[in-house]
């Protein structure tokens, strides 16, 4: 869960929640494949596909610092008294994050990314790690 906001002509913020599942490709290499839900009001919803690139530093230890990126679909859903309208549209993010293991498999993990649609997000996972 999260928080973003875009940056029209003044902010608007969004609360955010999705998932993600992240596969190994090689050494501190992964590929993070995300939908992401964001919510301002029922008159103003988003839904995110990102496909995401990961580079874990470190990642034999219990803090495991990382970076993400990726370019993806944004699904914006728009409604005003008389009508309702959606559109799509390119969404980019990059930023950086901190994986803090509270056992051998379970995590959490503060992150921030700059982009364009969302440009400012913030949030925190909790994850599991299926395969060591």
């Amino acid at each position: 869960m999260g928080w973003a906001t875009f940056p029209d002509e003044g902010p608007l913020h969004h609360f955010t929640t999705g998932g993600s599942v992240r596969f190994r490709i090689i050494g501190g290499l992964g590929f993070a494949p995300e939908l992401t839900y964001m919510y301002r009001s029922t008159a103003d919803r988003d839904l995110l596909f990102i496909p995401n690139f990961v580079y874990e530093f470190r990642r034999n230890t219990k803090v495991v610092p990382y970076l993400i990126g990726g370019v993806g679909l944004l699904r914006h859903y728009e409604k005003y008294d008389h009508f309702e309208w959606a559109a799509n549209g390119r969404t980019y993010g990059f930023g950086f994050g901190t994986k803090i293991f509270l056992n051998r498999r379970v995590f959490v993990a503060p992150e921030v990314r700059v982009g364009w649609e969302p440009f400012l997000r913030i949030g925190g996972s909790v994850g599991y790690i299926l395969v060591r």
